[in-house]
């Protein structure tokens, strides 16, 4: 089968949007590369983990569990069914902080406490800020598996999907996974 049969399938079941989001997620790649590669063969692994895929989300559990990602203020955060996904709101509540730390110049290096920090979100996004002064968050949370998300980030911002412009080509089966 076809990417692009893959997806036709698909959409029967979701809306077309997710279910590229979930195919390239799936391959590594971006919905570009999808676009550009249609006509790439689904090895049958990748097709039955795709149809897995697509049975979940169509059992309304959100893409960012099945991805086990969200973008946060420009981190790429892990979530976990045993964590919040980090709402766009939330970054408000990053950059109000931002600006009462700002306003009060007294400060040298501003503790907050991160309560229930989860994805660890807030925190991360506090320690990633190029603010002076440079706040210094606090991530508590209960022991794992609520605080494993956390303890796995890093502050690095979120990674761009390859693209590759080489000719179709099959998609080999996904790495093994330990």
């Amino acid at each position: 089968m076809t990417l692009r049969d893959a997806l036709t399938e698909a959409s029967d079941r979701i809306p077309r949007r997710e279910a590229e989001t979930l195919l390239a997620h799936l391959l590594f790649r971006d919905r570009a590369w999808l676009i550009a590669h249609s006509e790439t063969e689904l090895s049958t692994t990748l097709l039955h983990s795709y149809r897995a895929l697509l049975d979940r989300r169509a059992a309304k559990e959100p893409i960012q569990y099945l991805t086990g990602h969200q973008e946060f203020y420009g981190l790429n955060l892990r979530v976990t069914r045993d964590t919040l996904i980090p709402r766009p709101e939330t970054e408000q509540l990053v950059e109000a902080v931002l600006h009462w730390i700002a306003a009060r110049t007294a400060l040298r290096t501003p503790r907050i406490l991160d309560v229930g920090t989860g994805t660890g979100a807030i925190a991360l996004a506090l320690a990633a800020c190029s603010s002076t002064p440079a706040p210094r968050p606090l991530p508590t949370d209960l022991p794992p598996p609520e605080y494993e998300p956390a303890r796995k980030l890093d502050l690095t911002p979120a990674p761009k999907p390859t693209s590759t412009p080489s000719a179709p080509s099959p998609v080999p089966a996904p790495p093994p996974t330990h």
